[in-house]
């Protein structure tokens, strides 16, 4: 089964000004990409991909995205194309039965300028270290401490790790698959 740990990271923890900064990092991408998508929107061009964004930003070898961990980048496109197509599907429904909704679906807008965006990291950046304590270690480039967390490594699979913008705190959502084990009585 899929569970989620959370941890709620206040502006007095160590490590808030870090999940600040990578979080900021992942805004300047996800607003690069809007602009982009954004214009190819306006100009009545089919809309690239996720994919389509992740091959030119590594061919222009475009800064935002080269400030983020790889993987980051590319879930933080992923994101902003999910963020698309659901405008997408929206307008076409709301074309189709008006009364539905109480407004118009509006465009995925920006991020503000000194603001943030959810930050992602994949199974395959994170570690979970064995030990009395189990830690998350990120990859080196984030510059994040290590994560202490009550998920046990023998039963349990990291999936995800996803640090989570809120008013006045980061809310850090570790993502794991636990295997079920059934006990005879």
């Amino acid at each position: 089964m899929t569970l989620t740990e959370r941890h709620i990271i206040k502006p007095a923890h160590p490590s808030f000004k870090r999940i600040k900064d990578f979080c900021h990092l992942s805004k300047n991408l996800y607003n690069y990409a809007n602009f982009i998508l954004r214009e190819h929107y306006f100009a009545g061009f089919k809309l690239p991909t996720a994919y389509d964004l992740i091959n030119r930003f590594v061919k222009e070898n475009q800064r935002d995205y080269r400030a983020l961990p790889a993987q980051s980048a590319q879930q933080v496109l992923m994101l902003l194309s999910q963020n698309w197509k659901s405008y997408l599907q929206a307008i076409k429904a709301y074309k189709k039965k008006p009364s539905s909704f109480f407004a118009p679906p509006r465009i995925p807008k920006f991020k503000p300028k000194d603001g943030v965006a959810v930050g992602v990291f994949t199974n395959q950046q994170i570690q979970l270290t064995k030990g009395a304590l189990s830690k998350i270690k990120f990859p080196q480039k984030a510059n994040l401490k290590r994560l202490i967390t009550k998920i046990n490594p023998q039963t349990s699979r990291l999936k995800q790790v996803r640090l989570i913008p809120k008013t006045t705190c980061f809310i850090v959502e570790v993502i794991y698959e636990q295997t079920t084990q059934f006990h005879s009585l």
